[in-house]
């Protein structure tokens, strides 16, 4: 009998996932920097996060981890499946037992000041400044929010919404027809 995953064991497999991006990323001289955003960084995850892991890189360098943005993390313990995005700078790629890590990278040079870089963020990896510097020139900025950003959200959340309830209103169509078919042949 399998023994049921804990939210330590998910925990756990997370750190373990976490210490092996940064080993492998460290050991990188074309990498910059390394910080963490999102929940961990907030210190608000809980055992279903995932890892919200950004990597700075040498601008000449850039676009040889955009191209093998899918391939490093396969040869990491517990590698399930990718998913992604073509032409994206960043890959999300899925963990045994329930993990999951979002990987984008960052040209150095086109770093700039932005709102998100107040959000909280964790420096793991940052011998030059770089990361420091930009999260120091982007105090002072905040987030402007429009009508059309606002009327975008709302459309995305319907249009989930809608296509949940036609997948949940198929199925349960499906399985009625398919009930009514059985009864009517016996």
């Amino acid at each position: 009998m399998k023994t049921p995953i804990t939210k330590d064991d998910l925990e756990k497999a997370r750190n373990d996932l976490l210490a092996t991006a940064l080993g492998c990323f460290k050991a990188d001289p074309d990498v910059l920097g390394i910080f963490l955003g999102g929940s961990m960084a907030a210190r608000s995850a809980d055992a279903y996060s995932d890892i919200d892991l950004r990597i700075v890189v040498k601008p000449e360098r850039h676009s040889r981890f955009v191209r093998q943005r899918r391939q490093m993390p396969k040869q990491w313990p517990g590698f399930l499946f990718n998913e992604w995005i073509p032409n994206a700078q960043h890959c999300v790629s899925h963990f045994q037992p329930f993990g999951k890590i979002d990987i984008f990278y960052y040209n150095a040079a086109a770093l700039t000041p932005s709102p998100w870089y107040r959000l909280p963020i964790k420096i793991f990896h940052d011998p030059k400044g770089i990361v420091a510097d930009l999260v120091q020139r982007s105090q002072g900025l905040h987030f402007t929010v429009g009508e059309d950003d606002v009327d975008f959200s709302i459309s995305k959340g319907l249009a989930a919404a809608h296509e949940t309830y036609r997948r949940a209103s198929a199925v349960s169509y499906s399985t009625r027809r398919r009930s009514l078919t059985n009864c009517a042949t016996t």
